[in-house]
């Protein structure tokens, strides 16, 4: 028989800590009704004509999303009807113009007929017409977005709105100098260089500020320069926010926010803010960069290495790593891997823990040497280099090596997938398989770069 092993597996963490769940491979957000728009495309209206004079009648051109211009027909007189309401996909908004009558005629009996000019045709519901696409608009509910602490409540609201008839409410309370709040969704799915338009209605009270802000890098980076400054805001009213996202990467983005705060010297007494129709443009959709890394286990210091996969209470765990002497593939010391008791497996269902390296400075198709030594009666004990990406969604692994020497070492090579979404990189490492019965003893790793 041989083993068959998934290779396409998902887990997923929650704030700084390191849950293990199941979970599919994700895909980049999906746009909204009209399609997504690149480079846009052109509008154009129809001629006018009149009732009785020689022009027919005029219908705007329909608008489709991107950038675009509209040329109006021209009649020289007569009945003109209105333009047709331009419809726009998810991006463009503005409705092919009418024709213009340049002189009177007779007016016509229809009864759209104006005798004049014909009305210029009003744009669909969507973006800006500059290949913008649409990321959250609030219609149905809260898509997703949170405050960062108890005290700020989101809903989906339609007291105030910019386009639909719903935004996102969020509930500031009282703030002292030089506190905060957020309000945030997660995994996003945007590139660097993305410039991102929020829409925040701010009440009319003084003592605070406020601006986007992203967290990236696999949550390491907290960024707030990408705002385009000076951000005035507007009292009682809608202010809009462009903010251009950072470089993200190897860790990718993981946050997308709006902060409210009282800045030194000031208080808030606290109010309702709302965000609605938050589009995007552009990013650069490339994980590409110089990674390098070196471990070769010579201290006792083992970070960013870590272990999961481990369902055993943490004061009872089946499988612990630590610096050793006792192996090297090189100098004196190496990773130990120690095992007690490793639940038994099948050929067809194989005992998994992963030991990794987090947030490692790897890019896309970087290839990771690693040498593992396994003892002699570890047969049943198979390994394979992972990696796991985009925030977690997507999981990719080799296959174990062909050959494996027990009581010795084994060097392969592990070659991070080319094409790794906006969540970047998370994890790099050493998946160990179980197919057999119980397993009670230790392995070593050592020597891994790339």
């Amino acid at each position: 028989m041989k083993l068959r092993l998934l290779t396409r597996v998902g887990f997923a963490v929650t704030s700084s800590a390191l849950v293990l769940a199941a979970c599919s491979d994700e895909s980049p957000l999906t746009p909204g009704v009209g399609g997504t728009t690149t480079t846009g495309g052109t509008s154009s209206s129809g001629s006018t004509s009149g009732g009785s004079a020689t022009a027919g009648s005029a219908t705007a051109g329909s608008a489709t999303a991107g950038t675009g211009t509209a040329a109006a027909g021209t009649a020289t007189a007569g009945t003109a009807s209105a333009g047709t309401a331009g419809v726009s996909g998810n991006g463009g908004t503005s409705g092919g113009s009418g024709g213009t009558a340049t002189s009177g005629g007779t007016a016509g009996t229809d009864d759209n007929a104006s005798g004049a000019s014909g009305a210029s045709g009003e744009g669909g519901e969507g973006g800006a017409g500059d290949g913008s696409r649409l990321l959250y608009d609030f219609e149905t509910d809260v898509e997703g977005w949170k405050g960062s602490e108890a005290d700020v409540i989101v809903a989906s609201d339609a007291t105030e709105f910019v386009t639909g008839s719903k935004s996102l409410k969020f509930t500031i309370p009282a703030l002292a100098s030089e506190t905060s709040r957020t309000v945030a969704v997660e995994k996003p799915g945007l590139w660097p260089g993305a410039v991102v338009t929020l829409h925040v209605w701010t009440p009319a009270v003084d003592g605070f500020y406020v601006q986007a802000y992203t967290q990236s890098n696999n949550w390491k980076v907290w960024d707030t320069n990408g705002n385009t400054q000076p951000i005035t805001v507007v009292s009682g009213g809608w202010t809009t926010i462009t903010y251009t996202v950072p470089q993200t990467f190897p860790g990718g983005l993981q946050i997308l926010g709006v902060q409210v705060g009282a800045g030194t010297g000031q208080t808030f007494a606290g109010a309702d803010f709302y965000v609605d129709s938050v589009t995007v443009t552009g990013g650069v959709e490339e994980c590409a960069g110089n990674g390098s890394a070196s471990y070769d286990f010579e201290t006792a210091v083992i970070d960013p290495w870590a272990v999961d996969g481990n369902p055993a209470s943490p004061a009872d765990p089946d499988t612990v790593i630590a610096q050793s002497t006792t192996q090297a593939n090189a100098g004196t010391g190496a990773l130990k891997v120690s095992f007690t008791a490793l639940p038994a497996g099948t050929v067809d269902a194989a005992t998994p823990r992963r030991v990794f390296a987090y947030a490692p400075n790897a890019y896309c198709g970087d290839q990771v040497d690693f040498n593992v030594w396994t003892p002699t009666g570890s047969e049943a004990l198979l390994f394979q280099g992972f990696s796991q990406s985009d925030n977690y969604g997507v999981w990719h692994a080799d296959l174990p090596p062909t050959t494996i020497t027990r009581n010795g070492w084994t060097h392969f090579k592990y070659t991070i997938p080319a094409e790794i979404l906006a969540g970047g990189i998370q994890r790099v490492g050493v998946q160990f398989l179980n197919t057999g019965a119980a397993f009670t003893g230790d392995v070593y790793i050592d020597e891994v770069s790339w």
